[in-house]
């Protein structure tokens, strides 16, 4: 069986474009519909803070005329209100080329947009986590700059972090599978959990830095670990090699994912540890290299 090298050349080039997907431009359109909900505005306006100097958020009220849409716009969020307008708006929108989320508080509001549509998205809920949600599932599954929406848009991360963590899980799985030639799946599948781990720190606004060399490091160890653990098995289930191999590297892309994401949540701070290796070795040099005795 060959090695998938188009699916490992795809997940190795998305790990290292996120470096720049993360600072892509993004372009939020906001349009609040007359009548719409306030709890929703008021929502909505907490979690379209932008964290990043690259994105922007427009806000406009609906009139009578049709909404200006800007051409530079990658998203448009309508907040359905009651004044009759919300349909033409939409239209206004689609025609422009933009995709648009509707947000209202039940799907009566909006009947036009039910159903599943590549450019037209519909959130009802009246609960500020499920709506975020929504609109993050939908972003993320759509959109080519999901990892500049994660970066700017806190609230969409955990969406595309889950997507990245299972693109790699399926693709290691995969590899674990179907590669039959001894050693060459360790190197693939390493790749791809070092490209899972670029895409994850750009998604959680980590600047590549040279801490990042220990969270690479971490990841080579336990890719050596689940190496030792599926040969420990498969010498034990010969027959079952295959599914062995692709159930420990597809759960163990998973289970490194979902630290990966733990860990970039809490924002862990590298200075003590830096600071205490510094010294380490430091001591380390005085003693192995004494100072010289000055001669007379």
């Amino acid at each position: 069986m060959r090695i998938p090298f188009d699916t490992l050349f795809g997940a190795a080039k998305m790990g290292a474009s996120s470096l720049h997907e993360g600072a892509a431009p993004v372009r939020v359109a906001v349009l609040v519909d007359a009548g719409a909900s306030r709890q929703q505005a008021a929502w909505l306006r907490e979690a379209l803070v932008p964290q990043t100097v690259t994105a922007l958020v427009r806000v406009a009220a609906l009139d009578d005329g049709d909404p200006e849409i800007k051409p530079d716009t990658d998203l448009a969020i309508v907040l359905a209100g009651t004044s009759g307008r919300l349909e033409a708006a939409v239209r206004s929108v689609l025609i422009a080329g933009v995709p648009c989320m509707v947000v209202a508080e039940s799907a009566v509001a909006a009947p036009f947009a039910c159903g599943d549509a590549p450019m037209l998205g519909l959130v009802t809920s009246q609960d500020r986590t499920a709506m975020l949600q929504g609109i993050a599932r939908w972003v993320v599954a759509r959109s080519d700059k999901r990892i500049a929406f994660a970066a700017a848009f806190p609230f969409m991360r955990i969406a595309a972090a889950a997507r990245a963590v299972r693109s790699a899980s399926l693709t290691n799985m995969a590899t674990g599978a179907l590669v039959f030639v001894p050693g060459a799946d360790f190197p693939a599948m390493t790749l791809v959990q070092a490209g899972m781990l670029l895409e994850l720190a750009s998604i959680f606004g980590k600047p590549i830095r040279p801490e990042r060399a220990y969270e690479l490091a971490a990841l080579g160890c336990c890719a050596l670990a689940f190496r030792a653990a599926a040969r420990a098995a498969c010498g034990a289930l010969p027959r079952w090699s295959f599914a062995i191999k692709a159930l420990v590297a597809g759960a163990g892309t998973l289970g490194v994912g979902r630290a990966l994401v733990a860990f970039y949540e809490r924002d862990f701070d590298y200075a003590p540890l830096n600071e205490f290796i510094g010294g380490a070795f430091a001591r380390i040099r005085d003693i192995a290299v004494p100072d010289p005795v000055p001669t007379v």
